[in-house]
């Protein structure tokens, strides 16, 4: 599918790929359609439900975005329903 090298991990050359395409499609970007086909189809029988996940981010971006807006993150990466998750040294990398 896309040449990397066998160490980096699929999320962050997928990542990579979705990042670098604004706002027309690439020939890079279309290499990756028929995983996307697949995982968007795995996720759509999965239950719906409405819930407030958290994302870890390095700055205060609070103003930046209103409570009553809705945003498309343009990548895969870990969320979580828990502040309590998020608030972890191990969930930020502090494992010391």
């Amino acid at each position: 599918m896309v040449s990397s090298s066998n160490d980096q991990p699929l999320y962050e050359v997928l990542n990579s790929t979705l990042r670098s395409v604004k706002p027309e499609i690439s020939d890079q970007l279309k290499l990756w359609f028929l995983y996307l086909k697949l995982f968007i189809d795995a996720l759509t029988h999965l239950p719906s439900y409405r819930e407030i996940v958290y994302r870890s981010v390095t700055n205060d971006l609070s103003d930046y975005y209103e409570l009553s807006e809705k945003f498309v993150w343009w990548s895969f990466s870990s969320c979580t329903k828990s502040l309590t998750t998020l608030q972890s040294t191990k969930f930020l990398g502090n494992t010391e």
